[in-house]
């Protein structure tokens, strides 16, 4: 994450969400990544205009792989998803944009993984949340191939481009 990109409008935006007065110190890394990624998730589930009880419990086991058991991150991360639901941040480019800007593309990338992994929960992904995750993936700056190649993994389908597979991979490896 480049920490050099966290500016006025992401401060600004985090301090909306979180309906406090917030610094440049407080936007750690982990608070700007969780906030997008909730954003993300957010809007995958609110796609359809339905949170069905299978998103509800997916992003809450994603949430619980990412945050360890009592980690004060978790009251944050409730104090987040009410402010991202509130605001409507997975619905506003501008908004969602100033959220991501710090993130290398990885981190970008790794997003966009876990939304289509939270939109193949109940078995495949409708036509919304494919949509909705295709202007999420414009949004992000990642290509047409690479977000081909991870519907195609989501939707459990092999014919994806070898070697767009290595490179998905290999981003998606932690650094």
């Amino acid at each position: 994450m480049d920490t050099t990109q966290i500016d006025y409008a992401l401060i600004s935006l985090l301090s909306r969400i979180t309906r406090q007065t917030l610094s440049p110190r407080d936007a750690k890394p982990s608070v700007v990544f969780l906030t997008a990624l909730l954003s993300l998730l957010i809007g995958v589930a609110m796609a359809d205009g339905t949170v069905e009880a299978t998103e509800k419990a997916k992003l809450k086991k994603l949430l619980g792989r990412l945050l360890p058991q009592g980690s004060p991150m978790k009251e944050l991360a409730r104090s987040i998803a009410k402010g991202i639901q509130r605001e409507q941040v997975y619905q506003k480019s501008d908004d969602f944009q100033a959220l991501i800007a710090p993130l290398s593309a990885s981190e970008r990338l790794l997003l966009l993984a876990l939304g289509y992994e939270m939109a193949a929960v109940d078995g495949s992904a409708n036509w919304v949340e494919i949509s909705y995750l295709s202007l999420v993936g414009g949004w992000l700056r990642i290509g047409n191939p690479q977000q081909s190649v991870l519907a195609a993994v989501f939707a459990g389908q092999s014919e994806a481009d070898s070697a767009l597979k290595v490179q998905v991979e290999y981003l998606l490896r932690p650094e």
